[in-house]
């Protein structure tokens, strides 16, 4: 069972955005803040293993993909390229948007959290839209 897509908070300004919420029984064992099974278009996280990056994108499966260690760029069709550094990870999208994740653990496997979304302006969101992302937790 799953549910449409429902957009909640439009943000309007130099860098449109809309948070989005949707529900799938398939994601039940997955928690982002909304309750299991529920998830929100800030729900990216990804996981850095050895040999690989793995993408939980906001809504989806998660998906494993090819990395070696010393790869600093990855391109993945349909969502965007991924450009690594030492502690971050930046996500440019198909329509220029950029998300920024910082790691939130240590090697040999590192997770990274989703902390800013902007545009290459550099105009960011990060505090309206992080701001309501505490709220619906």
């Amino acid at each position: 069972m799953y549910t449409a897509r429902e957009t909640d908070v439009p943000l309007v300004g130099p860098l449109v955005y809309a948070l989005q919420r949707a529900y799938s029984s398939s994601s039940h064992e997955r928690g982002v803040g909304l309750g299991h099974g529920w998830s929100h278009s800030l729900a990216w996280s990804l996981v850095r293993h050895r040999r690989s990056l793995e993408v939980h994108a906001a809504f989806g499966a998660p998906v494993r993909h090819p990395l070696e260690p010393d790869q600093e760029t990855l391109t993945v069709s349909g969502v965007g390229t991924f450009r690594i550094g030492p502690d971050f990870i930046v996500l440019a999208d198909d329509e220029d948007v950029l998300y920024r994740f910082e790691a939130t653990s240590r090697e040999p496997v590192r997770s990274y959290r989703l902390t800013e979304v902007f545009d290459r302006a550099r105009t960011s969101s990060r505090d309206e839209i992080f701001q309501r992302r505490r709220q619906l937790r």
